[in-house]
């Protein structure tokens, strides 16, 4: 869960947050992917799927 996540990675969530919510959750599950892997982190793929489709729905509750 994000709870647990490294803080620069809770920061590409929010920053994906702050821009892509209410785009379709297969564009936002994708920049999900791009925005962690560009701090260097890593979410396992049913975290991205949640993360990713919270986003995209503006349920997301970091």
């Amino acid at each position: 869960m994000t709870n647990e996540t490294d803080p620069t990675v809770n920061q590409a969530i929010d920053g994906v947050w702050n821009s892509h919510q209410g785009l379709a959750t297969d564009q936002v599950i994708s920049v999900l992917h791009e925005a962690v892997k560009a701090v260097g982190g890593h979410l396992e793929e049913d975290e991205y799927t949640r993360i990713g489709a919270a986003i995209a729905d503006g349920t997301y509750k970091g």
